[in-house]
């Protein structure tokens, strides 16, 4: 799966949400809701370089119902 450049990313030590520097690859969600980015990236919050979280909430369609959110986090 991508991560497409300026898609939400949050750090994995302050918690804070930035813009994706770069297209990067993650874990799919496999019904979960936050995924590994698989690539390392520096957050410019904290400085922290690592391998950040994507939450399905910040780039999922906007207006899925429950049982849609459940069938795109399997999706994706």
């Amino acid at each position: 799966m991508i991560v497409s450049e300026g898609s939400p990313v949050r750090c994995n030590r302050c918690n804070q949400k930035f813009d994706a520097p770069k297209e990067m690859n993650r874990n799919p969600f496999w019904g979960q809701m936050a995924a590994r980015v698989l690539d390392f990236c520096e957050c410019p919050h904290c400085g922290q370089t690592d391998n950040h979280w994507v939450f399905a909430a910040d780039i999922m369609p906007a207006g899925l119902n429950w049982r849609k959110v459940n069938a795109w986090t399997e999706a994706n």
